[in-house]
C-alpha cells in the first residue's frame, strides 16, 4: 500500500469512526439503551482499529497518526474523540496535497480509479454474501414458525427481533459504502483542482 493509498484509508477510518462516536452521543442524548445496537457499534470499532493498527506507517509524514492512535485511547470521552478526529483529518487531507503536489498525477488517478473498481467488485462479493445471511434467516423464522405454531407471540418477538438487527445491520453497511465512497470523491476532487501541467497537457491533446 503506498502513500496515496493509506491517505485515502485514513479519511475512511477518520469518517467512520466519526459517524459511530456521533451515534453513540446521540443514544445517550436520546436515553437509549439497546444492547444489540451497541454490541454491533462496538464490534465495529475494534474491526476498525484492528485496520488502523495494519496500516504500514512508518514513515515519519504519518508520526502525526501514530499520535492520534495514542491519544484517542486516553480520552475520556466520545466529544473529546471527536475533536481529536477532526484535528487528525486537517492533517490527512493537508498530507494528501503535499503529495499530489510533487507525484506523478496521471499514474495516480488511474491507480484511484482502478481500486474504485476493485472495491466495487467487493461490494457485489458481499451483498452476495449477505443476500445468502438473510434468506438463512428468514428460513429459520420459517422452520421456528412451523415447530412452534401455538407460540405466537414467541414468533412475533422472534421475528421483530430479526427484521430490526438485519435493519440496523444494513444500515451500517450502506454508512461504510457511503462513507467509502466519500473518501474517494475526496481523492478525485484533490487530483483535479491541483494545477498540473500533466492534466493540461492531457486537455490539450483530448481538443
Amino acid at each position: 500500500m503506498n502513500e496515496f493509498q493509506i491517505c485515502q484509508q485514513l479519511k475512511y477510518i477518520m469518517r467512520i469512526l466519526e459517524q459511530i462516536l456521533s451515534y453513540a452521543i446521540q443514544d445517550v442524548k436520546d436515553n437509549r439503551n439497546e444492547p444489540d445496537e451497541s454490541i454491533m457499534l462496538q464490534q465495529e470499532i475494534e474491526l476498525i482499529w484492528k485496520k488502523l493498527q495494519n496500516l504500514q506507517l512508518t514513515d515519519k509524514q504519518f508520526s502525526f497518526v501514530n499520535r492520534f492512535k495514542q491519544k484517542l485511547l486516553a480520552l475520556p470521552n466520545a466529544q473529546c474523540m471527536l475533536k481529536l478526529i477532526e484535528q487528525t483529518e486537517k492533517q490527512v487531507q493537508q498530507l494528501e496535497i503535499l503529495l499530489l503536489q510533487k507525484d506523478n498525477l496521471i499514474q495516480y488517478f488511474q491507480g484511484l480509479l482502478n481500486r474504485l473498481n476493485y472495491y466495487y467488485e467487493q461490494q457485489i462479493q458481499e451483498l452476495q454474501i449477505q443476500i445468502k445471511e438473510l434468506n438463512l434467516s428468514l428460513k429459520t423464522f420459517l422452520i421456528l414458525q412451523y415447530e412452534l405454531e401455538s407460540a405466537k407471540e414467541l414468533q412475533l418477538q422472534y421475528s421483530q427481533k430479526l427484521s430490526i438487527q438485519c435493519i440496523k445491520k444494513q444500515r451500517l453497511n450502506i454508512l461504510k459504502f457511503k462513507l467509502q465512497l466519500i473518501a474517494y470523491k475526496g481523492c478525485f476532487y484533490n487530483i483535479l483542482t491541483i494545477p498540473s501541467e500533466e492534466f493540461q497537457n492531457q486537455k490539450m491533446f483530448s481538443i
